[in-house]
């Protein structure tokens, strides 16, 4: 992955911590707090969720990164997602296409507060950015990463970026959604 590459995706990163901050400004804990419907995830499960997916993909990622810097699997062109990676962050992009069902481990813990669901998920975007200064220069598309969804699915590194931050713009629209719903329906 080329520096600029780098540069371009951390500052996707960047923007999606930027919106779960600018969530924690707009909205009250309560609003972040309460689910809009039973049911429902509130924004803070979303943020958890995020957090959670991250927290199960991140080693796996860094794994991966370790072992193209020790085959020394280096470059100076750009990176391109597989078409599996290419699919699948498309289909997480929002507007959401189809919903689904979190697999049971990343389903959000009951009772997080917001203060702490966002300092945990901006805690999980640090590691993140962390993974993306450390990926520049290496050859992304020479080694798959095995999906936390399901050991038979495989992306490369770059892909594995790529699916993060589509996930993440999914899951922080949904947050706002389900703000702006507990909020409307307190009549404020």
């Amino acid at each position: 992955m080329t520096r600029e590459q780098a540069d371009a995706l951390a500052g996707e990163f960047r923007s999606a911590a930027d919106e779960a901050r600018r969530l924690a400004q707009e909205f009250s804990p309560r609003e972040l707090g309460q689910p809009p419907a039973p049911g429902a995830w509130s924004a803070a499960d979303n943020l958890m969720h995020l957090a959670v997916a991250s927290q199960a993909l991140v080693p796996r990622m860094s794994r991966t990164l370790g072992k193209l810097a020790d085959a020394g699997k280096r470059t100076d062109g750009r990176s391109r997602p597989d078409w599996l990676g290419r699919l699948y962050a498309w289909w997480l992009e929002p507007p959401a296409r189809l919903k689904v069902r979190a697999p049971k481990p990343f389903v959000p813990p009951v009772g997080m507060g917001a203060e702490d669901a966002l300092r945990v998920f901006l805690a999980e975007q640090d590691r993140v950015l962390a993974l993306v200064d450390q990926s520049a220069g290496l050859d992304l598309g020479a080694r798959k990463v095995p999906s936390p969804v399901s050991r038979y699915i495989r992306y490369n590194v770059y892909s594995a970026f790529r699916i993060v931050v589509a996930h993440e713009r999914r899951h922080l629209s949904q947050a706002r959604r389900a703000a702006l719903a507990v909020r409307q329906a307190a009549g404020n």
